[in-house]
């Protein structure tokens, strides 16, 4: 394959809208199962095969496994993907586990919380981005950015947070809830320009 794919690569190829194919990818049941089931054919046909996770065992620690967890679900969802087993680094300023892990697995693209941790030992590699490997961030730190990944709008998670804790107050509620509940924001994909653009249909 000569090229990676984008939301609006596959909504173009399939004749639906980019929204229809983000539902279409989660498997979201307000998309009829027929659709479903062609918009993530379309994308297999189109997609990278072998994708790699990077974390930092922190990362692993702080947010319980849920970044890997949704990765080796998506992979199990996803037919035509070969496994490639995650990476998990102390810290970011050692390359030579990244480089040997990118030698023994060769992913043909890497999803990570930290771009330029990965960007420099990739270039060391001689591997381009887009051009010969593919990078997307589980939190684009802005709009805007080069990076494709998913954009986290940190601003409106800030927002959110303190309206909560301006509620707590309000209603006289302090110290720790009887019963933890959990506000969520929904990350948005962001194109940017590491994932290689797919080819035009014939």
């Amino acid at each position: 394959m000569s090229a990676a794919v984008t939301m609006k690569t596959i909504a173009g190829q399939a004749g639906v809208t980019p929204a229809t194919v983000s539902l279409s990818l989660a498997n979201h049941p307000r998309i009829p199962a027929e659709t479903r089931v062609r918009i993530q054919a379309i994308a297999r046909q189109l997609g990278y095969r072998r994708p790699g996770l990077v974390l930092r065992r922190l990362h692993q620690m702080r947010f319980q496994g849920r970044w890997e967890a949704g990765f080796l679900v998506a992979a199990e969802m996803l037919s035509g993907l070969e496994r490639v087993p995650p990476l998990y680094l102390e810290n970011w300023d050692r390359p030579a586990p990244l480089l040997a892990w990118l030698r023994r697995e060769r992913p043909d693209v890497i999803i990570t919380p930290a771009a330029p941790a990965v960007l420099g030992p990739l270039k060391r590699a001689g591997l381009r981005v887009p051009a010969d490997i593919g990078l997307a961030l589980l939190a684009c730190p802005r709009l805007g950015d080069p990076v494709s990944g998913v954009y986290q709008n940190g601003r409106l998670v800030g927002a959110l947070a303190v309206d909560t804790l301006i509620s707590l107050a309000e209603r006289h509620e302090y110290g720790l809830p009887a019963q933890a509940t959990t506000l969520m924001v929904e990350g948005r994909w962001y194109e940017g320009r590491t994932l290689r653009a797919a080819a035009p249909a014939a």
